[in-house]
C-alpha cells in the first residue's frame, strides 16, 4: 500500500509560449525538473523571501517559478524565466 499522495499540477499558458522561446536541449530539462516538481515541490526549489508560497528552481539559465498551496496539495507553475549567460 501506498501512502504518497499525489500534487495536482497548473501550468499557465505563459509557461508554454516562455519553454517555446527556450533551446531545445534546455526545454527537455525544464519539462523534467517540471515534473519531479509536481512529484516532490519542496526538493531543489528555494523560498522566495517575502513571498508566502513562491518558490524558484533554477535548471541551467533557466527560473521556474511556482507557488505551492501544501493543504491542497497544488503546485501552480507561474513562469520560466530565461537569464542569458555571463
Amino acid at each position: 500500500m501506498s501512502l504518497k499522495k499525489d500534487w495536482t499540477l497548473k501550468i499557465d499558458e505563459g509557461v508554454y509560449s516562455a519553454l517555446a522561446q527556450v533551446p531545445q536541449e534546455l526545454a527537455s530539462r525544464v519539462v523534467r525538473v517540471i515534473a519531479e516538481i509536481g512529484e516532490n515541490p519542496y526538493r531543489g526549489g528555494s523560498k522566495m523571501g517575502g513571498e508566502a508560497n513562491c518558490w524558484c528552481r533554477r535548471v541551467g539559465t533557466c527560473f521556474i517559478f511556482y507557488d505551492i498551496h501544501a493543504g491542497f496539495r497544488f503546485i501552480h507553475i507561474t513562469d520560466i524565466d530565461m537569464h542569458p549567460e555571463k
